[in-house]
């Protein structure tokens, strides 16, 4: 079994996988309320972190520094700690409304030209359009995402993006396509029709 040592951190900064070290030592909780800042080459090892013994946590700064993370592992990691989340990958995965979830947090920071993939089935245009307007960065949607959703705006606004040159959005071109309701109306012929002729 663990000794039963009481530790406390003295440092202000240490690393996730530090912090699981020591913890990983003793069965008491250890102290890490000096702690200010935490770093990680990982994402996986903030989420050790703090779903372990440690104690003290919880208004930290903590910088991810995969250089591909996913976007539901930031907003996890945004719900441990009241202060700044720092992102330093070059790519962003994640299904479409997480990545906007991401995008939009206040507690989550990222490069201003960060890549986004959206990964999933399906994609609300107007996620697409909220990420594309927090990045300048090539938002990509996969192939794995066969369907986008959205009112007849929204999907204009998507196709605008991939359309561009150079494109922001990419990954449309042969996407289906659901046109919904705006207030209660149903989309007219003329919007179907629109939406016919942006996709192959």
């Amino acid at each position: 079994s663990l000794n039963k040592f009481s530790i406390v951190v003295s440092d202000t900064s240490a690393t996730a996988a530090e912090l699981n070290a020591v913890q990983a030592l003793t069965s008491v909780a250890v102290d890490a309320s000096n702690i200010t800042a935490i770093e990680a080459s990982d994402a996986a090892a903030i989420t050790t972190l703090y779903t372990s013994s440690v104690s003290g946590l919880g208004n930290e700064t903590i910088s991810v520094n995969d250089t591909t993370v996913n976007a539901s592992s930031l907003n996890t990691i945004d719900t441990y700690t009241t202060a700044t989340v720092t992102s330093t990958a070059t790519t962003i995965t994640g299904t479409a409304a997480d990545l906007h979830t991401m995008v939009d947090a206040a507690g989550i920071a990222h490069a201003a030209d960060v890549a986004m993939t959206v990964t999933g089935s399906t994609a609300a245009a107007a996620d697409l359009n909220a990420i594309n307007a927090l990045t300048t960065g090539l938002v990509t949607v996969s192939s794995s995402v066969t369907m986008m959703t959205g009112n007849i705006t929204a999907i204009t606004d998507a196709y605008t993006a991939n359309d561009a040159t150079p494109a922001t959005i990419t990954g449309l071109d042969a996407i289906n396509l659901t046109v919904e309701a705006v207030s209660g109306t149903n989309p007219s012929i003329a919007n179907i029709v629109t939406a016919i002729g942006k996709t192959t």
